[in-house]
């Protein structure tokens, strides 16, 4: 999957799902026992299994990418926002067979090690389901908490997710293996800063602004939080990626990548974070 290329030439160096950036976001690595275990059984794969991950084809992988797109919903340009709890169903109905999908995905095209970290994630996606989806009253509190998120709003919602989703395939092709973790890490803080901002600026009018940003966040976290948490201790605020020397220049192509992303000058070929996940995950 290449990435666009950046004006001005070769730059040191690649989400809101999300999504979710993700997913979306951010490397989705599982926990430090489950990383070891995942690892030294990857080492140990045969080639059946090795052979059963080359027999998922590209189309296979498009259909994965179109479901983690639909898990998120910040960067799918088919979702609306549900008004109603039967609209809510639908959408709870939705986020189901993308989490099925995805999983299916990581069980039948995966060796080991990548297999187990998109496992994680579709354990984490199931929770955020549960969050959202429980009973009435969870699908009432989702749609009264993001009344903003009118079809102009969520547009520049989308927006941030698209340059997630960039800035992560300039990650996937132009940074080197050693750096990729902590360049995700600063593509997440670059995500979550874009979010804030976004909601703020586009929901000026509306009286719960920050319960709007703070529950996008919160249902962001489900998924990645953990994960994110773990791996990104050197990285945990947009500061922390400005203030470390090997980072601040590519948080200066990040910012780059975002506003041409914006301005639809780089249009990224990714529906979802979760696709870059696995073609980086299958680099190491």
């Amino acid at each position: 999957m290449a990435s666009e290329v950046i004006g001005g030439g070769e730059r040191p160096g690649r989400l809101c799902m999300s999504a979710a950036y993700l997913i979306l976001a951010v490397l989705l690595i599982t926990l430090n026992c489950d990383i070891y275990r995942a690892q030294q059984f990857s080492s140990n794969s045969t080639d059946s299994e090795n052979q059963q991950a080359k027999q998922c084809n590209e189309e296979r992988h498009i259909e994965m990418d179109r479901c983690a797109s639909s898990l998120g919903f910040l960067g799918d340009r088919t979702f609306s926002m549900p008004k109603n709890v039967s609209q809510m169903n639908g959408f709870c109905g939705t986020l189901t067979k993308s989490l099925k999908c995805i999983q299916n995905y990581a069980r039948e095209c995966l060796n080991s090690f990548p297999r187990q970290v998109l496992l994680t994630v579709t354990r984490n996606g199931r929770k955020q389901h549960n969050q959202l989806c429980a009973n009435d009253r969870t699908k009432q509190e989702f749609m009264d908490k993001l009344t903003c998120l009118a079809p102009e709003n969520l547009e520049q919602l989308h927006q941030c997710m698209d340059g997630s989703i960039a800035r992560f395939e300039y990650v996937a092709n132009r940074v080197e293996a050693d750096n990729r973790i902590s360049a995700i890490c600063c593509s997440y803080q670059i995500f979550r800063r874009d979010i804030q901002e976004t909601v703020e600026k586009s929901c000026i009018n509306y009286p719960n602004v920050n319960q709007t940003a703070n529950y996008l966040h919160e249902i962001i976290s489900t998924t990645t939080g953990e994960l994110i948490d773990l791996v990104c201790g050197a990285y945990k605020t947009f500061e922390d990626c400005k203030a470390k020397p090997k980072m601040a220049n590519l948080v200066s192509t990040f910012t780059d990548i975002t506003i041409k992303t914006k301005k639809r000058q780089i249009k990224p070929r990714a529906k979802s974070l979760i696709s870059l996940f696995v073609s980086i995950l299958n680099s190491f």
